[in-house]
């Protein structure tokens, strides 16, 4: 694992006095490298799906399982999961929760005013961010804001103050960014804000190394 984007990380989350840092995870070890990395000042949060939802065919990884959650919350880390985040969700995701249709609503209302007698209201506004994102920066910052919205939304999170979430993304740039962060149904009340973005590629990096996107 290429642990730079723990090491500027922990520098940049210094400099803006983050002390929420949110790692996206499954198998617990980005989380453990972060943790070990980052060293003590921090509260550290593990975001991801559980198991079951990929025993439910929802998502393509492995999920938390019980184990790994059990093994990071010795380790005094708050563990946050969530069947689907409004990211995954999409026509060929099932079941559609809450939270997407709180993001949709959200957006509808901070831009009813632009929309036309004619024009269309757009029904899953997350998907669409999801797109653009992953196609301009590639695939970590999309996640770090992915589980910005999925902690916040457990109210583990305090959404008071900043957070850094960082994303080990397989095949793309490792990213980490600096959050404002707020409940899906803030997100476009514009009290959500990106303060900082870090990218570090990773040695089989596509998106630095101009590879195909898959």
């Amino acid at each position: 694992m290429n642990t730079e984007i723990f090491v500027k990380a922990k520098v940049r989350a210094a400099e803006f006095k983050v002390r929420n840092v949110l790692v996206a995870t499954n198998t617990g070890k980005s989380m453990e490298a972060a943790q070990e990395i980052m060293g003590t000042g921090f509260k550290f949060f593990a975001v991801g799906n559980p198991s079951s939802s990929r025993d439910k065919g929802w998502v393509l990884h492995c999920g938390i399982s019980q184990e790994t959650k059990e093994r990071l919350e010795g380790r005094g880390i708050t563990v946050i999961q969530q069947e689907l985040s409004v990211f995954q969700h999409g026509p060929d995701r099932q079941p559609e929760h809450a939270s997407l249709h709180n993001a949709n609503a959200a957006y509808i209302r901070r831009f009813r005013k632009t929309f036309g007698q004619n024009e269309t209201v757009p029904n899953n506004v997350c998907k669409v961010i999801r797109d653009i994102l992953g196609e301009f920066f590639g695939d970590g910052p999309c996640v770090c804001i992915e589980i910005t919205l999925m902690a916040a939304d457990s109210g583990k999170l305090p959404v008071e103050e900043d957070c850094m979430a960082i994303a080990t993304a397989g095949g793309y740039s490792h990213a980490a960014m600096v959050i404002h962060p707020v409940r899906t149904p803030d997100l476009f009340n514009t009290h959500f804000r990106v303060k900082d973005l870090i990218l570090v590629p990773s040695e089989d990096d596509i998106w630095f190394n101009d590879g195909p996107i898959p």
